[in-house]
Protein backbone atom coordinates (compact mmCIF):
# COMPACT_ATOMS: atom_id res chain seq x y z
CA UNK A 1 0.00 0.00 0.00
CA UNK A 2 2.82 2.40 0.82
CA UNK A 3 5.58 1.43 -1.59
CA UNK A 4 7.95 4.24 -2.54
CA UNK A 5 7.61 6.12 0.76
CA UNK A 6 10.89 5.46 2.61
CA UNK A 7 10.51 8.44 4.97
CA UNK A 8 7.44 7.08 6.71
CA UNK A 9 7.41 4.73 9.72
CA UNK A 10 4.50 2.92 11.32
CA UNK A 11 4.44 2.61 15.11
CA UNK A 12 2.12 0.16 16.84
CA UNK A 13 1.56 1.03 20.50
CA UNK A 14 0.73 -2.21 22.29
CA UNK A 15 -1.30 -0.81 25.18
CA UNK A 16 -0.88 -3.21 28.09
CA UNK A 17 -3.36 -2.61 30.94
CA UNK A 18 -2.51 -0.03 33.61
CA UNK A 19 0.40 1.52 31.69
CA UNK A 20 -1.13 4.95 30.88
CA UNK A 21 -2.51 3.79 27.53
CA UNK A 22 -5.73 5.79 27.76
CA UNK A 23 -3.80 8.83 28.97
CA UNK A 24 -1.44 8.72 25.96
CA UNK A 25 -4.35 8.16 23.57
CA UNK A 26 -6.20 11.12 25.06
CA UNK A 27 -3.08 13.26 24.75
CA UNK A 28 -2.71 12.45 21.06
CA UNK A 29 -6.42 12.97 20.46
CA UNK A 30 -6.57 16.35 22.21
CA UNK A 31 -3.49 17.64 20.39
CA UNK A 32 -4.12 15.97 17.05
CA UNK A 33 -4.17 19.26 15.14
CA UNK A 34 -0.79 20.34 16.50
CA UNK A 35 0.66 16.90 15.91
CA UNK A 36 -0.52 16.80 12.30
CA UNK A 37 1.32 20.05 11.64
CA UNK A 38 4.48 18.32 12.83
CA UNK A 39 4.02 15.34 10.51
CA UNK A 40 2.70 13.09 13.28
CA UNK A 41 -0.44 11.24 12.20
CA UNK A 42 -3.01 9.40 14.30
CA UNK A 43 -6.43 8.27 13.05
CA UNK A 44 -9.12 10.92 12.72
CA UNK A 45 -11.15 8.86 15.22
CA UNK A 46 -9.49 7.04 18.10
CA UNK A 47 -11.78 4.08 17.62
CA UNK A 48 -10.27 3.49 14.17
CA UNK A 49 -7.09 2.17 15.80
CA UNK A 50 -9.22 -0.15 17.93
CA UNK A 51 -11.07 -1.30 14.80
CA UNK A 52 -7.93 -2.63 13.13
CA UNK A 53 -6.64 -3.95 16.46
CA UNK A 54 -9.65 -6.16 17.25
CA UNK A 55 -9.02 -8.11 14.06
CA UNK A 56 -5.79 -9.37 15.66
CA UNK A 57 -7.61 -11.02 18.57
CA UNK A 58 -7.50 -14.81 18.82
CA UNK A 59 -10.70 -16.64 18.07
CA UNK A 60 -11.79 -17.06 21.67
CA UNK A 61 -14.38 -15.68 24.05
CA UNK A 62 -12.66 -12.28 24.22
CA UNK A 63 -13.21 -11.78 20.51
CA UNK A 64 -16.94 -12.33 21.05
CA UNK A 65 -17.25 -9.85 23.93
CA UNK A 66 -19.76 -7.01 23.64
CA UNK A 67 -17.14 -4.25 23.45
CA UNK A 68 -15.33 -6.01 20.61
CA UNK A 69 -18.55 -6.59 18.69
CA UNK A 70 -19.44 -2.93 19.10
CA UNK A 71 -16.09 -1.86 17.67
CA UNK A 72 -16.48 -4.25 14.77
CA UNK A 73 -19.63 -2.40 13.74
CA UNK A 74 -17.37 0.42 12.60
CA UNK A 75 -17.06 0.22 8.82
CA UNK A 76 -13.59 -1.16 8.10
CA UNK A 77 -13.50 0.64 4.76
CA UNK A 78 -13.76 4.01 6.52
CA UNK A 79 -10.78 3.07 8.67
CA UNK A 80 -8.57 2.10 5.76
CA UNK A 81 -9.57 5.18 3.76
CA UNK A 82 -8.35 7.23 6.71
CA UNK A 83 -5.05 5.35 6.78
CA UNK A 84 -4.65 5.50 2.99
CA UNK A 85 -5.13 9.25 3.08
CA UNK A 86 -2.31 9.57 5.62
CA UNK A 87 -0.05 7.41 3.47
CA UNK A 88 -0.75 9.59 0.45
CA UNK A 89 0.39 12.74 2.25
CA UNK A 90 4.19 13.14 2.17
CA UNK A 91 4.26 15.37 5.26
CA UNK A 92 3.15 12.56 7.58
CA UNK A 93 6.33 10.69 8.43
CA UNK A 94 5.14 9.27 11.77
CA UNK A 95 2.10 6.99 11.62
CA UNK A 96 0.84 5.86 15.02
CA UNK A 97 -1.82 3.28 15.87
CA UNK A 98 -2.40 2.89 19.62
CA UNK A 99 -4.78 0.35 21.11
CA UNK A 100 -5.10 -1.75 24.24
CA UNK A 101 -6.68 -4.43 22.05
CA UNK A 102 -3.29 -5.03 20.45
CA UNK A 103 -2.07 -6.28 23.83
CA UNK A 104 -4.72 -9.00 23.68
CA UNK A 105 -4.05 -9.79 20.03
CA UNK A 106 -1.70 -12.08 18.20
CA UNK A 107 1.54 -10.57 16.94
CA UNK A 108 1.48 -12.58 13.74
CA UNK A 109 -1.98 -11.25 12.92
CA UNK A 110 -0.87 -7.69 13.60
CA UNK A 111 2.02 -8.24 11.20
CA UNK A 112 -0.13 -9.72 8.45
CA UNK A 113 -3.29 -7.65 8.81
CA UNK A 114 -1.89 -4.25 9.77
CA UNK A 115 1.83 -3.81 9.18
CA UNK A 116 2.11 -5.78 5.92
CA UNK A 117 -1.06 -4.20 4.55
CA UNK A 118 0.20 -0.69 5.31
CA UNK A 119 3.61 -1.59 3.94
CA UNK A 120 5.84 0.66 6.03
CA UNK A 121 8.78 -0.10 8.31
CA UNK A 122 7.17 -0.88 11.66
CA UNK A 123 8.26 -0.37 15.25
CA UNK A 124 6.54 -1.82 18.32
CA UNK A 125 6.10 0.39 21.41
CA UNK A 126 5.21 -1.39 24.64
CA UNK A 127 5.30 -0.34 28.29
CA UNK A 128 6.04 -3.08 30.81
CA UNK A 129 5.12 -3.04 34.48
CA UNK A 130 6.20 -5.28 37.33
CA UNK A 131 3.48 -7.89 37.72
CA UNK A 132 2.53 -7.20 41.34
CA UNK A 133 2.31 -3.47 40.67
CA UNK A 134 0.16 -4.09 37.60
CA UNK A 135 -2.10 -6.42 39.60
CA UNK A 136 -2.50 -3.84 42.37
CA UNK A 137 -3.44 -1.10 39.94
CA UNK A 138 -5.87 -3.35 38.08
CA UNK A 139 -7.46 -4.45 41.34
CA UNK A 140 -7.97 -0.85 42.41
CA UNK A 141 -9.64 0.07 39.14
CA UNK A 142 -11.80 -3.07 39.13
CA UNK A 143 -13.05 -2.41 42.65
CA UNK A 144 -13.60 1.27 41.95
CA UNK A 145 -15.24 1.12 38.53
CA UNK A 146 -16.25 -2.51 37.89
CA UNK A 147 -17.73 -3.36 41.32
CA UNK A 148 -15.26 -6.15 41.98
CA UNK A 149 -15.91 -8.00 45.26
CA UNK A 150 -13.08 -10.52 45.47
CA UNK A 151 -9.74 -9.58 47.06
CA UNK A 152 -6.43 -10.21 45.33
CA UNK A 153 -5.56 -13.91 45.42
CA UNK A 154 -2.31 -15.80 45.19
CA UNK A 155 -1.01 -15.68 41.61
CA UNK A 156 -1.20 -18.39 39.01
CA UNK A 157 1.28 -18.27 36.17
CA UNK A 158 -0.03 -16.53 33.05
CA UNK A 159 1.76 -16.15 29.73
CA UNK A 160 0.00 -12.80 29.37
CA UNK A 161 2.05 -11.54 32.34
CA UNK A 162 5.29 -13.20 31.29
CA UNK A 163 7.00 -10.29 29.57
CA UNK A 164 9.67 -12.51 28.06
CA UNK A 165 7.03 -14.49 26.22
CA UNK A 166 5.02 -11.39 25.31
CA UNK A 167 8.05 -9.61 23.85
CA UNK A 168 9.26 -12.83 22.25
CA UNK A 169 6.04 -13.18 20.26
CA UNK A 170 6.27 -9.61 18.92
CA UNK A 171 9.98 -9.96 18.24
CA UNK A 172 9.40 -13.15 16.27
CA UNK A 173 6.96 -11.37 13.97
CA UNK A 174 8.56 -7.92 13.73
CA UNK A 175 12.22 -8.51 14.61
CA UNK A 176 13.96 -7.96 17.92
CA UNK A 177 15.52 -4.73 16.63
CA UNK A 178 12.07 -3.21 16.13
CA UNK A 179 10.83 -3.75 19.69
CA UNK A 180 10.96 -0.69 21.94
CA UNK A 181 10.17 -1.70 25.50
CA UNK A 182 9.76 0.96 28.18
CA UNK A 183 9.69 0.44 31.93
CA UNK A 184 6.42 1.98 33.08
CA UNK A 185 7.18 1.93 36.81
CA UNK A 186 10.31 4.02 36.32
CA UNK A 187 8.64 6.39 33.86
CA UNK A 188 5.68 6.93 36.18
CA UNK A 189 7.94 7.49 39.17
CA UNK A 190 10.07 10.02 37.28
CA UNK A 191 7.01 11.57 35.56
CA UNK A 192 8.49 10.86 32.15
CA UNK A 193 5.67 8.87 30.57
CA UNK A 194 5.19 11.51 27.86
CA UNK A 195 8.91 11.91 27.31
CA UNK A 196 9.59 8.19 27.02
CA UNK A 197 6.67 7.73 24.64
CA UNK A 198 7.72 10.39 22.14
CA UNK A 199 11.34 9.33 22.36
CA UNK A 200 10.31 5.77 21.48
CA UNK A 201 8.44 7.24 18.52
CA UNK A 202 11.65 8.99 17.41
CA UNK A 203 9.93 12.34 17.96
CA UNK A 204 11.48 13.99 21.02
CA UNK A 205 11.18 17.26 19.12
CA UNK A 206 7.45 17.34 19.80
CA UNK A 207 7.96 17.78 23.54
CA UNK A 208 10.97 20.02 23.06
CA UNK A 209 8.68 22.51 21.31
CA UNK A 210 6.72 22.76 24.57
CA UNK A 211 3.30 22.68 22.90
CA UNK A 212 1.89 19.74 24.86
CA UNK A 213 0.87 20.37 28.45
CA UNK A 214 2.57 18.40 31.18
CA UNK A 215 -0.28 16.08 32.00
CA UNK A 216 1.63 13.40 33.86
CA UNK A 217 -0.76 13.78 36.80
CA UNK A 218 -3.78 12.98 34.66
CA UNK A 219 -3.21 9.24 34.73
CA UNK A 220 -6.15 7.52 36.43
CA UNK A 221 -5.98 8.06 40.16
CA UNK A 222 -6.43 5.12 42.52
CA UNK A 223 -8.44 5.09 45.72
CA UNK A 224 -6.55 5.09 49.03
CA UNK A 225 -6.35 1.70 50.69
CA UNK A 226 -9.05 2.33 53.29
CA UNK A 227 -11.58 3.74 50.80
CA UNK A 228 -10.76 0.89 48.42
CA UNK A 229 -11.64 -1.73 51.03
CA UNK A 230 -14.83 0.17 51.90
CA UNK A 231 -15.82 0.17 48.21
CA UNK A 232 -15.05 -3.55 47.86
CA UNK A 233 -17.28 -4.39 50.81
CA UNK A 234 -20.02 -2.06 49.56
CA UNK A 235 -19.91 -3.82 46.17
CA UNK A 236 -21.21 -6.96 47.88
CA UNK A 237 -24.52 -5.22 48.49
CA UNK A 238 -25.04 -3.74 45.04
CA UNK A 239 -24.04 -0.92 42.75
CA UNK A 240 -24.67 2.40 44.50
CA UNK A 241 -22.64 4.59 42.16
CA UNK A 242 -20.07 5.22 44.87
CA UNK A 243 -17.02 5.46 42.61
CA UNK A 244 -17.35 9.15 41.75
CA UNK A 245 -18.39 10.09 45.28
CA UNK A 246 -15.43 8.25 46.80
CA UNK A 247 -13.06 9.81 44.27
CA UNK A 248 -14.29 13.23 45.35
CA UNK A 249 -14.00 12.29 49.02
CA UNK A 250 -10.45 11.06 48.47
CA UNK A 251 -9.45 14.27 46.70
CA UNK A 252 -10.95 16.48 49.41
CA UNK A 253 -9.46 14.92 52.55
CA UNK A 254 -6.63 12.96 54.08
CA UNK A 255 -7.00 9.20 54.02
CA UNK A 256 -4.74 6.19 54.22
CA UNK A 257 -1.83 5.62 51.80
CA UNK A 258 -2.59 3.85 48.55
CA UNK A 259 -3.34 0.14 48.39
CA UNK A 260 -0.37 -2.22 48.41
CA UNK A 261 -0.85 -5.97 48.56
CA UNK A 262 0.75 -7.75 51.49
CA UNK A 263 4.49 -8.39 51.37
CA UNK A 264 3.86 -12.16 51.28
CA UNK A 265 1.54 -11.90 48.29
CA UNK A 266 3.82 -9.47 46.48
CA UNK A 267 6.75 -11.83 46.96
CA UNK A 268 4.76 -14.64 45.37
CA UNK A 269 4.27 -12.49 42.25
CA UNK A 270 7.93 -11.48 42.21
CA UNK A 271 9.12 -15.05 42.58
CA UNK A 272 6.78 -16.36 39.90
CA UNK A 273 8.17 -14.03 37.23
CA UNK A 274 11.64 -13.26 38.63
CA UNK A 275 13.68 -15.25 36.10
CA UNK A 276 11.67 -13.99 33.14
CA UNK A 277 11.87 -10.38 34.33
CA UNK A 278 15.63 -10.61 34.79
CA UNK A 279 16.09 -11.93 31.25
CA UNK A 280 13.89 -9.10 29.91
CA UNK A 281 15.94 -6.53 31.82
CA UNK A 282 19.15 -8.02 30.42
CA UNK A 283 17.84 -8.17 26.86
CA UNK A 284 15.90 -4.92 26.57
CA UNK A 285 17.20 -2.59 29.30
CA UNK A 286 20.94 -3.31 29.33
CA UNK A 287 20.64 -4.99 32.71
CA UNK A 288 19.14 -1.92 34.41
CA UNK A 289 16.86 -3.42 37.07
CA UNK A 290 15.24 -0.08 37.84
CA UNK A 291 13.37 -0.25 34.51
CA UNK A 292 11.07 -2.89 36.02
CA UNK A 293 11.61 -1.84 39.63
CA UNK A 294 13.19 -5.22 40.34
CA UNK A 295 15.12 -3.88 43.32
CA UNK A 296 12.05 -2.43 45.05
CA UNK A 297 11.45 -4.18 48.36
CA UNK A 298 8.07 -5.98 48.45
CA UNK A 299 7.57 -4.97 52.07
CA UNK A 300 8.44 -1.29 51.59
CA UNK A 301 5.94 0.52 53.87
CA UNK A 302 6.23 3.66 51.78
CA UNK A 303 4.56 1.80 48.91
CA UNK A 304 1.23 1.56 50.73
CA UNK A 305 -0.86 -0.64 52.98
CA UNK A 306 -3.39 -3.46 52.73
CA UNK A 307 -6.69 -3.20 54.62
CA UNK A 308 -8.29 -6.25 53.02
CA UNK A 309 -10.53 -7.80 55.66
CA UNK A 310 -9.47 -5.19 58.21
CA UNK A 311 -11.32 -1.95 57.44
CA UNK A 312 -10.54 0.58 60.20
CA UNK A 313 -13.55 1.79 62.21
CA UNK A 314 -12.11 5.28 61.87
CA UNK A 315 -12.71 5.12 58.11
CA UNK A 316 -16.40 4.40 58.60
CA UNK A 317 -16.68 7.25 61.10
CA UNK A 318 -14.97 9.68 58.73
CA UNK A 319 -17.14 8.63 55.80
CA UNK A 320 -20.29 9.03 57.89
CA UNK A 321 -19.16 12.48 58.98
CA UNK A 322 -18.39 13.53 55.39
CA UNK A 323 -21.78 12.23 54.20
CA UNK A 324 -23.62 14.01 57.01
CA UNK A 325 -21.80 17.27 56.32
CA UNK A 326 -22.58 17.05 52.60
CA UNK A 327 -26.23 16.22 53.30
CA UNK A 328 -26.65 19.20 55.62
CA UNK A 329 -24.99 21.50 53.09
CA UNK A 330 -27.33 20.30 50.34
CA UNK A 331 -30.34 20.73 52.63
CA UNK A 332 -29.30 24.32 53.42
CA UNK A 333 -28.78 25.08 49.73
CA UNK A 334 -32.25 23.69 48.99
CA UNK A 335 -33.84 25.76 51.76
CA UNK A 336 -32.08 28.88 50.51
CA UNK A 337 -33.31 28.29 46.95
CA UNK A 338 -36.87 27.69 48.13
CA UNK A 339 -36.77 30.86 50.23
CA UNK A 340 -35.45 32.88 47.27
CA UNK A 341 -38.14 31.48 45.00
CA UNK A 342 -40.89 32.20 47.54
CA UNK A 343 -39.62 35.76 47.88
CA UNK A 344 -39.79 36.25 44.11
CA UNK A 345 -43.35 34.84 44.06
CA UNK A 346 -44.41 36.95 47.00
CA UNK A 347 -45.30 33.96 49.14
CA UNK A 348 -45.95 34.94 52.73
CA UNK A 349 -45.97 32.49 55.61
CA UNK A 350 -48.34 32.91 58.55
CA UNK A 351 -46.49 33.04 61.87
CA UNK A 352 -46.82 29.94 63.98
CA UNK A 353 -49.54 30.28 66.60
Amino acid sequence: MASGQPDKTLYLHIGLPKTATSYLQRLMEEHRGDLLEKGFWTPSRKIYAHRVAVDTLPDDARAKAADVQSIRRIDEQDVWKDIEHALSQPQFGTIVLSSEYLSMGLAERAKAQIADRIGLPCKIIIYLRRQDYLTESGYNQDVKAMNRREPVRAPNYSERLDWEKVLGAWAESFGRENIRAIGYDRAARDQTVQKSFFEALDRPDILEAGELENGEGRVNESLPADLLEFKRLANMFGDFGLDKWLAGVAAAGEWAPKYRMSAELAEQYRTLYADSNQRVVDAYFDGDKSALALDDAPADPDRGVDFTGALPAETLAKLFAVHLKQTRRREKELRDRIAALEERLGVKHEPDS
